[in-house]
């Protein structure tokens, strides 16, 4: 069953666990395939996506920086997979290439679910942040962090590298292609 609902003008006002808010009538869905465009770092998209405790993605985002799981996963969003977003491979891999280890990866996850019975799934912390060290490690080796780089598009506001994934395109293929079950908690 599909329910096609005409968001415009105004577009998507509220994004919650259960699923859309829009013109005061909330939709639940079971799947939410949420295509923004070009602007995918826009802050108007990420105030909209609301994970546990009621901290909207774009104020994790705020506080640490961004930071994600494979590109895919945000601590503390069960159930939100990021795909073609911050730290998943873009910039440097071919992004038709990335899209299909994103497909492919989320298809793992549905399946995970499903298999174990489960309602969601999310990084645990410690996945989550020990990438995230792995990942500045990585980047500081990079020319993008070079020093005589000061302002660039892959630098957020702290001088940090966040969109870019300094991984070699196999190994980013064998971490999507064959998730670390360990790295995930199921609920």
């Amino acid at each position: 069953n599909v329910t096609l609902v005409d968001v415009a003008p105004m577009g998507v006002r509220r994004i919650n666990e259960h699923g859309v808010e829009h013109n005061g009538t909330q939709y639940d869905l079971d799947v939410l395939i949420y295509a923004t465009g070009f602007q995918w770092m826009a802050t108007s998209t990420f105030n909209m996506i609301t994970g546990r405790g009621g901290q909207t993605l774009s104020e994790k985002w705020a506080e640490r920086g961004t930071r994600t799981f494979l590109g895919l996963h945000s601590g503390g969003f069960p159930n939100l997979l990021i795909m073609n977003g911050p730290q998943g491979g873009g910039g440097q891999f071919n992004f038709t290439r990335v899209s299909e280890m994103h497909a492919n990866y989320v298809v793992w996850a549905l399946e995970a679910v499903k298999a174990r019975g489960a309602r969601s799934i999310e990084c645990t912390r410690v996945a989550h942040d020990a990438y995230n060290e792995r990942l500045q490690a990585e980047m500081a080796r990079m020319v993008w962090s070079h020093p005589s780089i000061r302002h660039s598009w892959y630098r957020n506001g702290a001088g940090r590298i966040f969109i870019l994934s300094p991984w070699r395109l196999v190994d980013y293929w064998s971490w999507t292609r064959a998730p670390d079950p360990a790295d995930f908690a199921l609920a």
